[in-house]
């Protein structure tokens, strides 16, 4: 029996090896196949951290702990509210509240207390704008006074945006809703069709050139009329390729970037594309997806993530890849930082800032020092590009400044 055993596991193993096999070999060009199965290529050997050398590039000036934030560690970074004037940052609590701290010093200015929800907000037309996870949006003064509260009765997981005369709110049934900016009172609802396997989130819509840009689970961004909400245009970003259903993903799930005359936004996974706006046609795609979103640099070009998790700079003109960096799978880099000369990637998994020179994208070095407890999930940079700051995945606020070399 113990013989037999043996056989069987020899055999089985024989088996795997040269089902592996056949799969190395098939899909060549010219051979027969699933043409829209994906072919897999050579893994990317981890990039080894031990042999980069230690910095501290970035300083915390402060950081407030885990209750003003909300906990992000299950949840999608567009999860969170950062706002920035100035004076003051506004976060999105555990609580259901809008936080206000100072700063240049972390302290807590002002708390409104929103709802038991989760909550996102924006700052628009002498408003606070927040949107309930159980589909609320409410309006608040600049000094906090309750000027509004609508129920939209739909599952809300983005924060609100405005034109200055309607308020907008993508909902997770893909419908677009526009509410009265004075009185809350529904406007118009687009719906849109909506896969049957979605990734979990969904893109902010975006005011740009007058109308309201949506990016769609089903691939594509769509532009809407914020008065009527009638829809202008309709653009494909990415086409799922059949085959399991993971592969059918195709989610825009952030908001496309203007660059000149070109909007690009990059798909879960598959392509990134730039639309020109003046003729409606492709500019240019690249065959890679950008699933955290796209960074545009003070030069108008690119910095994105890509589905196998490489840091990109690409030319925002013609979608040349100025430079990428490999071998960060494991590391589970966050959508990378650009500040001053440098681009910060915030790697998860070794809790450490990753830093590049933006211009050749050879590594400056590594920084553990005030990282391993505090890793990014948002972050803002303000224009001078002098400061940093961020809500870790565990929601606690931190300030950062660039050190001089």
């Amino acid at each position: 029996m113990a013989l037999t055993a043996v056989r069987y596991c020899i055999a089985l193993l024989a088996l795997l090896l040269l089902i592996s096999a056949c799969k190395g070999k098939g899909g060549g060009e010219g051979e027969e196949g699933d043409p829209g199965e994906i072919q897999e290529t050579a893994a990317v050997p981890a990039l080894n951290l031990q042999e980069i050398p230690q910095v501290r590039l970035l300083d915390m000036v402060w950081r407030e702990g885990k209750s003003k934030g909300k906990d992000l560690s299950m949840m999608p970074p567009s999860s969170a509210t950062l706002l920035y004037d100035e004076q003051q940052i506004v976060v999105s609590t555990q609580r259901g509240e809008l936080s206000a701290l100072d700063a240049e010093t972390g302290k807590e200015r002002w708390t409104i207390e929103v709802s038991t929800d989760d909550i996102l907000a924006d700052y628009a037309f002498g408003r606070f704008l927040v949107s309930t996870r159980g589909g609320e949006i409410v309006a608040y003064s600049n000094e906090g006074e309750l000027l509004w509260r609508s129920a939209t009765g739909r599952e809300l997981l983005t924060p609100p945006r405005s034109d200055g005369n309607v308020v907008l709110v993508h909902a997770g049934s893909s419908e677009l809703i526009a509410l009265d900016i004075e009185t809350g009172e529904e406007r118009w609802v687009y719906r849109h069709e909506k896969p049957g396997l979605v990734v979990r989130g969904d893109a902010a819509p975006l005011i740009r050139q007058g109308a309201a840009v949506l990016g769609l689970a089903s691939g594509a961004v769509a532009l809407h009329n914020p008065d009527s909400g009638m829809q202008l245009a309709k653009f494909q970003i990415a086409s799922s390729v059949g085959g399991n259903e993971l592969r059918q993903l195709v989610d825009v799930d952030h908001a496309p970037v203007f660059v000149r005359e070109l909007m690009i936004a990059g798909a879960y996974q598959y392509t990134t594309r730039a639309i020109d706006m003046r003729s409606g046609q492709v500019a240019w795609e690249l065959e890679m997806g950008a699933p955290q979103g796209i960074v545009v640099t003070d030069a108008g070009n690119l910095i994105l993530i890509n589905d196998e998790n490489e840091v990109l700079h690409v030319d925002s003109s013609t979608g040349e890849v100025l430079w990428r960096i490999e071998g960060l799978d494991q590391y589970r880099p966050a959508l990378p930082i650009a500040i001053g000369d440098q681009v910060v990637i915030p790697l998860r998994e070794r809790n450490v800032f990753l830093f590049a020179d933006l211009a050749s994208g050879e590594l400056s070095g590594l920084q553990r020092k005030g990282v391993h407890d505090h890793m990014p999930e948002v972050a803002y940079v303000t224009t001078d590009g002098s400061k940093l700051y961020t809500v870790s995945a565990f929601g606690e606020v931190g300030h950062w400044q660039m050190m001089n070399p």
